[in-house]
């Protein structure tokens, strides 16, 4: 059989970015999702769903490299290069696991963010990290 990737992006200016990827399918939710909200004083990272540790298919595969770069690309055509960025560093489906294991994925999520010039700070909720930045600071991977 021969593998399909399919690769959607919505841009809303001044309010969102979406980057959808689909595999083997062009129909029903997406397999790897990330959605940007845009507002006048920052971009917010939204979640990245459907390449954590749960989807074994896609996790650590390069689909995720693939949509955020997708994403940077829309930003840095969009956004100043000043914008700040935002979000919260966390995955809501590691809250079932051991605490173990998620100590062994949280160092993996930062990683991850940080290849693509993401900053943290600490956030008030404990165990949990902000993303923050500027958009002219991200850049995009050549691979996964």
């Amino acid at each position: 059989m021969r593998e399909r990737l399919l690769l959607g992006i919505v841009f809303v200016p001044e309010q969102k970015i979406e980057v959808d990827l689909w595999w083997n399918t062009s129909t029903g939710p997406p397999e790897v999702k990330l959605c940007l909200g845009l507002y006048p004083h920052a971009v917010e990272f939204g979640e990245l769903s459907g390449n954590g540790f749960d989807h074994p298919q896609f996790h650590h595969r390069g689909f995720a490299t693939l949509v955020v770069n997708t994403a940077i690309q829309a930003l840095k055509s969009s956004c100043a290069p000043a914008t700040p960025i935002e979000g919260v560093l966390s995955n809501l489906a590691e809250q079932r696991l051991a605490r173990e294991q998620r100590d062994r994925l949280a160092p993996e999520r930062r990683a991850f963010w940080s290849r693509f010039g993401v900053g943290f700070s600490l956030s008030e909720a404990p165990q949990e990290l902000n993303l923050c930045g500027t958009v002219g600071a991200l850049q995009t991977l050549r691979g996964g």
